[in-house]
Protein backbone atom coordinates (compact mmCIF):
# COMPACT_ATOMS: atom_id res chain seq x y z
CA UNK A 1 0.00 0.00 0.00
CA UNK A 2 3.04 2.40 0.94
CA UNK A 3 4.62 1.36 -2.22
CA UNK A 4 1.45 2.09 -4.32
CA UNK A 5 0.99 5.57 -2.94
CA UNK A 6 4.97 6.61 -2.73
CA UNK A 7 4.93 5.50 -6.64
CA UNK A 8 1.64 7.53 -7.09
CA UNK A 9 3.56 10.75 -5.67
CA UNK A 10 6.33 10.04 -7.95
CA UNK A 11 4.08 9.72 -10.86
CA UNK A 12 2.44 13.26 -10.28
CA UNK A 13 5.41 14.48 -9.57
CA UNK A 14 6.84 14.00 -12.60
CA UNK A 15 4.08 14.93 -14.62
CA UNK A 16 4.17 18.46 -13.01
CA UNK A 17 7.86 18.53 -14.03
CA UNK A 18 7.16 17.63 -17.29
CA UNK A 19 4.33 20.59 -17.56
CA UNK A 20 6.75 23.11 -16.03
CA UNK A 21 9.11 21.91 -18.73
CA UNK A 22 6.65 22.56 -21.84
CA UNK A 23 5.85 26.29 -20.05
CA UNK A 24 9.22 26.82 -19.93
CA UNK A 25 9.35 26.13 -24.03
CA UNK A 26 6.37 28.77 -24.52
CA UNK A 27 8.68 31.51 -22.88
CA UNK A 28 9.66 32.40 -26.21
CA UNK A 29 6.07 33.02 -27.52
CA UNK A 30 4.99 34.90 -24.86
CA UNK A 31 3.73 38.90 -25.04
CA UNK A 32 4.21 41.63 -21.81
CA UNK A 33 0.93 41.70 -20.48
CA UNK A 34 0.85 45.72 -21.01
CA UNK A 35 0.29 44.40 -24.70
CA UNK A 36 -2.40 42.29 -24.04
CA UNK A 37 -5.43 43.98 -25.63
CA UNK A 38 -7.83 43.08 -23.15
CA UNK A 39 -5.71 45.16 -20.33
CA UNK A 40 -6.37 48.36 -22.66
CA UNK A 41 -9.91 48.21 -22.07
CA UNK A 42 -9.29 48.80 -18.68
CA UNK A 43 -6.96 51.56 -19.06
CA UNK A 44 -9.85 53.15 -21.27
CA UNK A 45 -12.24 52.83 -18.07
CA UNK A 46 -10.06 54.78 -15.77
CA UNK A 47 -9.46 57.30 -18.44
CA UNK A 48 -13.09 57.67 -18.97
CA UNK A 49 -13.40 58.03 -14.80
CA UNK A 50 -10.96 61.17 -14.74
CA UNK A 51 -13.74 63.20 -16.79
CA UNK A 52 -15.93 63.05 -13.86
CA UNK A 53 -13.96 62.40 -10.37
CA UNK A 54 -16.39 63.44 -8.66
CA UNK A 55 -19.08 60.58 -9.29
CA UNK A 56 -20.15 57.58 -7.56
CA UNK A 57 -17.66 54.40 -7.89
CA UNK A 58 -18.59 51.06 -6.77
CA UNK A 59 -15.96 47.98 -6.71
CA UNK A 60 -18.05 44.78 -6.69
CA UNK A 61 -16.85 42.46 -5.01
CA UNK A 62 -13.08 44.16 -3.90
CA UNK A 63 -11.52 41.29 -1.78
CA UNK A 64 -7.58 41.64 -1.42
CA UNK A 65 -7.30 42.65 -4.84
CA UNK A 66 -9.18 45.64 -4.52
CA UNK A 67 -8.42 48.06 -7.20
CA UNK A 68 -9.01 51.35 -4.94
CA UNK A 69 -5.79 52.69 -5.16
CA UNK A 70 -6.08 52.77 -9.20
CA UNK A 71 -9.35 55.31 -8.40
CA UNK A 72 -7.69 57.58 -5.84
CA UNK A 73 -9.14 60.29 -7.92
CA UNK A 74 -12.96 59.62 -7.32
CA UNK A 75 -14.30 61.16 -4.98
CA UNK A 76 -16.63 58.68 -3.82
CA UNK A 77 -15.75 55.01 -3.45
CA UNK A 78 -17.68 51.81 -1.85
CA UNK A 79 -16.55 48.57 -1.58
CA UNK A 80 -19.27 45.65 -1.88
CA UNK A 81 -18.94 42.09 -1.29
CA UNK A 82 -20.77 39.12 0.39
CA UNK A 83 -19.30 40.03 3.47
CA UNK A 84 -17.71 42.51 5.34
CA UNK A 85 -13.82 42.84 5.50
CA UNK A 86 -11.19 45.01 4.62
CA UNK A 87 -11.91 47.12 1.85
CA UNK A 88 -15.75 46.38 1.93
CA UNK A 89 -17.85 48.91 3.22
CA UNK A 90 -21.04 47.06 2.74
CA UNK A 91 -21.91 43.27 2.51
CA UNK A 92 -24.71 42.02 0.49
CA UNK A 93 -25.46 39.59 -1.92
CA UNK A 94 -24.86 41.20 -5.42
CA UNK A 95 -28.09 39.87 -7.21
CA UNK A 96 -29.76 41.97 -4.78
CA UNK A 97 -28.07 45.24 -5.28
CA UNK A 98 -30.92 47.20 -5.15
CA UNK A 99 -31.74 46.81 -1.55
CA UNK A 100 -28.69 47.90 -0.69
CA UNK A 101 -28.26 51.17 -3.31
CA UNK A 102 -30.80 53.97 -4.94
CA UNK A 103 -32.00 53.50 -8.27
CA UNK A 104 -30.39 55.50 -10.53
CA UNK A 105 -27.21 56.30 -7.97
CA UNK A 106 -23.75 54.92 -9.06
CA UNK A 107 -22.18 56.64 -12.18
CA UNK A 108 -19.29 53.68 -12.16
CA UNK A 109 -19.34 50.03 -11.39
CA UNK A 110 -16.42 47.81 -11.41
CA UNK A 111 -16.30 44.04 -11.04
CA UNK A 112 -12.85 42.03 -11.43
CA UNK A 113 -13.17 38.47 -11.41
CA UNK A 114 -16.82 38.73 -10.27
CA UNK A 115 -19.11 36.99 -13.07
CA UNK A 116 -18.26 33.45 -12.51
CA UNK A 117 -19.03 33.75 -8.74
CA UNK A 118 -22.44 34.69 -9.19
CA UNK A 119 -25.66 31.96 -9.91
CA UNK A 120 -27.44 34.16 -11.93
CA UNK A 121 -25.09 36.49 -13.36
CA UNK A 122 -27.97 37.99 -15.91
CA UNK A 123 -29.48 38.77 -12.93
CA UNK A 124 -26.49 40.77 -11.88
CA UNK A 125 -26.80 42.68 -14.69
CA UNK A 126 -30.01 43.85 -14.50
CA UNK A 127 -29.61 44.16 -10.36
CA UNK A 128 -26.04 46.72 -12.17
CA UNK A 129 -29.16 48.39 -14.08
CA UNK A 130 -30.74 49.76 -11.51
CA UNK A 131 -28.49 51.13 -9.60
CA UNK A 132 -26.25 52.69 -12.52
CA UNK A 133 -27.64 56.33 -13.27
CA UNK A 134 -28.26 56.78 -17.32
CA UNK A 135 -25.18 56.81 -19.26
CA UNK A 136 -23.35 55.39 -16.11
CA UNK A 137 -20.51 52.72 -17.38
CA UNK A 138 -19.45 49.60 -15.73
CA UNK A 139 -16.18 47.82 -16.50
CA UNK A 140 -16.54 43.70 -16.07
CA UNK A 141 -13.46 41.44 -16.20
CA UNK A 142 -14.10 38.20 -16.21
CA UNK A 143 -12.57 34.14 -17.47
CA UNK A 144 -13.38 32.16 -20.71
CA UNK A 145 -11.09 29.29 -19.06
CA UNK A 146 -9.42 29.60 -15.74
CA UNK A 147 -8.70 26.69 -13.40
CA UNK A 148 -11.67 26.32 -10.53
CA UNK A 149 -11.20 28.48 -7.94
CA UNK A 150 -13.32 30.04 -4.76
CA UNK A 151 -14.97 26.88 -4.47
CA UNK A 152 -17.69 25.69 -4.56
CA UNK A 153 -19.36 29.29 -5.80
CA UNK A 154 -16.99 28.92 -9.30
CA UNK A 155 -20.18 28.40 -11.39
CA UNK A 156 -19.52 30.06 -15.44
CA UNK A 157 -16.82 31.04 -18.11
CA UNK A 158 -17.33 33.82 -20.21
CA UNK A 159 -16.40 34.04 -23.65
CA UNK A 160 -16.85 37.35 -25.56
CA UNK A 161 -19.80 36.32 -26.94
CA UNK A 162 -21.18 35.21 -23.69
CA UNK A 163 -20.47 39.43 -22.32
CA UNK A 164 -22.43 40.30 -24.94
CA UNK A 165 -25.45 38.00 -24.31
CA UNK A 166 -25.64 39.72 -20.58
CA UNK A 167 -25.30 43.80 -21.79
CA UNK A 168 -27.19 44.61 -24.50
CA UNK A 169 -30.13 47.08 -25.28
CA UNK A 170 -33.09 44.31 -23.64
CA UNK A 171 -30.99 44.71 -19.93
CA UNK A 172 -30.32 48.09 -20.88
CA UNK A 173 -26.39 48.41 -21.95
CA UNK A 174 -24.77 49.22 -25.05
CA UNK A 175 -21.27 47.45 -25.24
CA UNK A 176 -18.54 50.13 -25.95
CA UNK A 177 -15.51 47.51 -25.90
CA UNK A 178 -15.31 44.43 -25.41
CA UNK A 179 -11.83 41.88 -25.61
CA UNK A 180 -10.23 38.55 -24.98
CA UNK A 181 -6.67 37.73 -23.99
CA UNK A 182 -4.28 36.36 -22.07
CA UNK A 183 -3.80 33.60 -24.17
CA UNK A 184 -2.59 30.30 -23.24
CA UNK A 185 -2.37 26.95 -25.18
CA UNK A 186 -3.79 23.51 -23.50
CA UNK A 187 -2.75 20.22 -23.61
CA UNK A 188 -4.64 16.87 -23.84
CA UNK A 189 -3.77 14.38 -20.74
CA UNK A 190 -6.25 11.90 -22.52
CA UNK A 191 -5.30 10.37 -25.77
CA UNK A 192 -9.00 11.44 -27.10
CA UNK A 193 -8.86 11.54 -31.34
CA UNK A 194 -10.49 14.79 -30.79
CA UNK A 195 -8.29 16.56 -28.39
CA UNK A 196 -4.94 15.60 -30.14
CA UNK A 197 -4.24 19.04 -31.96
CA UNK A 198 -5.89 20.93 -29.14
CA UNK A 199 -2.71 22.37 -28.77
CA UNK A 200 -2.63 24.20 -32.07
CA UNK A 201 -5.43 26.21 -30.56
CA UNK A 202 -5.06 29.68 -28.71
CA UNK A 203 -7.93 29.73 -25.86
CA UNK A 204 -7.91 33.20 -23.67
CA UNK A 205 -8.39 33.25 -19.80
CA UNK A 206 -9.76 36.82 -19.52
CA UNK A 207 -12.30 39.34 -21.21
CA UNK A 208 -13.15 42.42 -20.39
CA UNK A 209 -16.38 44.34 -21.35
CA UNK A 210 -17.21 48.23 -20.60
CA UNK A 211 -20.68 48.75 -21.26
CA UNK A 212 -23.03 51.65 -20.66
CA UNK A 213 -26.39 52.27 -19.71
CA UNK A 214 -28.52 53.59 -22.14
CA UNK A 215 -32.13 52.71 -20.54
CA UNK A 216 -33.88 50.53 -17.85
CA UNK A 217 -35.03 47.24 -17.80
CA UNK A 218 -38.36 46.21 -18.83
CA UNK A 219 -38.66 43.82 -15.49
CA UNK A 220 -42.29 42.58 -16.78
CA UNK A 221 -40.11 40.95 -19.66
CA UNK A 222 -37.04 40.42 -18.18
CA UNK A 223 -36.82 39.50 -14.78
CA UNK A 224 -35.41 36.67 -12.43
CA UNK A 225 -37.17 35.74 -9.09
CA UNK A 226 -35.57 32.80 -7.95
CA UNK A 227 -33.38 33.46 -5.44
CA UNK A 228 -30.04 32.12 -4.74
CA UNK A 229 -31.06 29.69 -1.64
CA UNK A 230 -33.50 28.15 -3.43
CA UNK A 231 -30.90 26.72 -5.18
CA UNK A 232 -27.91 26.92 -2.99
CA UNK A 233 -27.23 25.36 0.48
CA UNK A 234 -23.65 26.30 0.99
CA UNK A 235 -21.92 29.52 1.50
CA UNK A 236 -19.27 31.64 -0.35
CA UNK A 237 -15.70 30.38 1.05
CA UNK A 238 -13.94 32.71 3.30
Amino acid sequence: MKISRNTTILKNWLRMRYLDFLNLLHRPLRRPTGQDPFHQVYQDFMALTWRNPEGTFLEIGPGKSSRRADFSHMNSYSGFDIRLKEGVDRAGDVHELSRHYPKDSVDFILAVSVMEHLLFPWKAVIEMNHILKPGGVIFCFTHPLWPAHEMPWDFWRFPGSGLSALFHRHTGFEILQIKEGLPVCSHALVDDVSMRKLQHYVQFAGVSVMARKIGGVDRDRIRWDVPVTDVLDSVYPE
